[in-house]
């Protein structure tokens, strides 16, 4: 649903956010920064400590790397978006690095539909040893195949029901475009609105709070249905993640990371406070709300021109994408619902908040020990901190706050400090064999080589040498049965230490046909097969090729 800033505009907006963060004036539009501070103050309870035993080797089992693999939430949904027209000439500031910049203006561009980055893999909820299915598409409330159903429904004026728009801050039209996303949403749209209305339930109270702090009208939150219907887990085709549907460069300048370990669009807290900076900013340009979030969707480059072809600043008579064209009666749609949801024939579920506490993590930690520590389960550690992508926290990242169930923390903190450090994150150390190369160790232990290089400080096209060592990241306790663990079998194990123990035992080579199983030669040669594996360096799972050698000692 987003725009995608060209390399020229993010280097001019990078520049533009340190003039911003910095207090510096003269750009065309700033964010507003946080004038009460940007993390909320710490929530602190006390808590007895219950006695937990943290066992020496905890029984975690697989078949590949639990850290390598991608949380499963449930299997996130995605949110299918069209290309739209054009989107350069944008006037937002949204920030910077250095003084080299020649003003505050940013250029967007918007060259359509493009991923900039595809969304991770996910794994089978809590079993991440199987392989990872592709993310799956789910209908949104709003797609630009609503278009006829939403232009015949307004031909037929539907009769519904006066809202009291004198109870809105958001300026609201009732006219027979948004009475007809009323209809849709009462029809066709139902069923997603309903478990929409469900998982807004638990965002609402914190987005709440947070754009009163920001002084933005509280009927912005039901952006939030419109964006990703408040799916944390949501992706669109063109990259945009989270609740606020934020691209990774927008999101990126707005001080969000994203890389192979997090993603913090998807962190309701950070994505939230980033998207009322953006929203605000787009409003300081704009001056009118229907604007504001009509950019919101098709950036504010596509308005600008638009304004400029019509010379009038209303929304409706303006020439804009058909997303956009659809997307802001949509919301106003949701939003006279939400206000009146029982004179619409909805009923939406109290608010129940997410209740939580914060711990700063200086190292990566597996996530089944920090759940141990805290005493609680896996999937109420996962369900607060929706913004991680592997099981584990990130490593390299000051200040990392990892939320907790309300009322854990002091028992956490204890029950933490009774693991060491170094049993927090196992950490494999792979010695590198002559011919290895990074990218054939990062698929031996299902890393990316990013991430292998990120580890071992490695940069560029930096070379390995055989006899050196590479750090992968295992759980504690993790065997890893995809390979042979390195210091029982490398690949290149002389045939002295390999050997089985015989008086008079002889080498020979056996190349591999097509058909052969590993227990067929080992039958045929009458071998053991476990060690017809481990003189090969072979794990359980190895596929065999043909053409491979393998060494088989025969008496």
């Amino acid at each position: 649903m987003k725009f995608r800033p060209s390399p020229k505009s993010l280097a001019i907006m990078g520049m533009a956010l340190a003039m911003l963060i910095g207090g510096c004036s003269g750009s065309k539009l700033a964010l507003n920064a946080n004038k009460k501070g940007e993390e909320r103050p710490g929530r602190k309870q006390a808590f007895p400590a219950p006695d937990i035993p943290f066992p020496e080797d905890p029984p975690l089992q697989g078949g590949l790397n639990p850290l390598m693999a991608s949380q499963d939430q449930t299997l996130p949904e995605t949110y299918p978006t069209q290309p739209h027209e054009g989107g350069q000439g944008s006037r937002v500031d949204l920030g910077g690095a250095t003084g080299e910049t020649k003003g505050a203006e940013v250029l967007l561009s918007n060259p359509g539909n493009e991923l900039i980055e595809p969304p991770p893999p996910v794994s089978p909820f809590l079993d991440p040893t199987k392989e990872n299915p592709e993310p799956q598409e789910s209908p949104s409330l709003v797609s630009p195949g609503d278009v006829e159903v939403i232009e015949r429904a307004a031909e037929e004026e539907i009769p519904l029901p006066e809202p009291p728009l004198a109870e809105y801050d958001f300026p609201i039209e009732f006219n027979e475009k948004v009475k007809a996303y009323i209809h849709h949403f009462q029809t066709a749209r139902r069923g997603l609105l309903e478990r929409a209305f469900q998982r807004a339930a638990r965002y609402r109270p914190l987005i709440r709070e947070i754009f009163q702090e920001k002084g933005l009208p509280l009927d912005l939150i039901n952006l939030a249905f419109i964006e990703s219907a408040f799916n944390p887990y949501a992706y669109s085709r063109a990259g945009a993640a989270g609740i606020w549907q934020l691209m990774e460069a927008t999101g990126r300048l707005l001080g969000l990371r994203t890389d192979w370990w997090l993603d913090e669009r998807r962190d309701p807290e950070k994505a939230t406070l980033a998207a009322a900076k953006y929203l605000g900013a787009l409003y300081d340009l704009f001056k009118s709300w229907p604007l504001a979030i009509a950019a919101y969707n098709a950036g504010d480059g596509t308005i600008l021109r638009a304004l400029k072809r019509s010379g009038v600043a209303d929304f409706w008579s303006l020439r804009l994408p058909l997303e956009t064209q659809l997307f802001v009666p949509a919301f106003m749609a949701i939003t006279v619902i939400v206000k009146n949801p029982e004179l619409y024939g909805f009923t939406v579920p109290q608010d129940e908040p997410l209740r939580y506490e914060k711990v700063y993590l200086e190292d990566a930690t597996d996530l089944r020990l920090l759940a141990q520590a805290a005493g609680v389960s896996l999937e109420e550690i996962r369900e607060l901190n929706p913004e991680l992508s592997r099981f584990a926290t990130p490593p390299h990242y000051p200040g990392y706050q990892l939320k907790l169930p309300w009322g854990t923390r002091e028992a956490f903190l204890e029950n933490l400090d009774r693991i060491p450090r170094e049993k927090r994150v196992s950490w494999l150390r792979h010695r590198i064999s002559k011919g290895e190369t990074l990218s054939k160790i990062a698929k031996r232990y299902g890393a990316p080589v990013k991430v292998l290089m990120e580890l071992n400080g490695l940069q560029g096209r930096a070379l390995i040498r055989a006899g050196s060592h590479l750090l992968i990241p295992v759980p504690y306790g993790f065997t890893l049965t995809m390979a042979p663990p390195p210091e029982k079998v490398r690949p290149n194990v002389s045939a002295r230490k390999a050997r089985p123990k015989a008086r008079h035992p002889k080498e020979i080579k056996y190349v591999v046909k097509r058909g052969d199983t590993l227990w067929r030669i080992a039958k045929e040669f009458s071998v053991p097969l476990g060690e017809l594996r481990r003189w090969n360096g072979l794990s359980p799972k190895a596929v065999l090729k043909p053409g491979l050698e393998l060494k088989i000692w025969v008496d």
